[in-house]
């Protein structure tokens, strides 16, 4: 009577219902990993940062031009004002 289904018909329907289920699984860890990139906050240069840190008053006018020298070689002290 179940000649060729293999036992009520999983032998056919089991892989189907895997792949499914590993599509599934594939796809929501593609969105997941497009979501992370996209929210991750973007890079800042080493000069913004260091400007970020001068407008707190963690650093000291001297700490921030010697700084400032050493990041912008060639450049003139003036070219930037905050």
């Amino acid at each position: 009577m179940w000649h060729g289904l293999e036992g009520l018909g999983w032998g056919r329907i089991g892989p189907g219902i895997l792949h499914m289920g590993l599509f599934w699984i594939l796809i929501f860890a593609c969105l997941g990993a497009l979501l992370w990139v996209m929210r991750r906050p973007a890079r800042q240069s080493a000069l913004e940062v260091l400007k970020m840190r001068y407008a707190r008053g963690e650093l000291t006018q001297e700490q921030f031009d010697r700084m400032k020298r050493e990041l912008t070689p060639g450049r003139d002290d003036n070219d930037d004002a905050l």
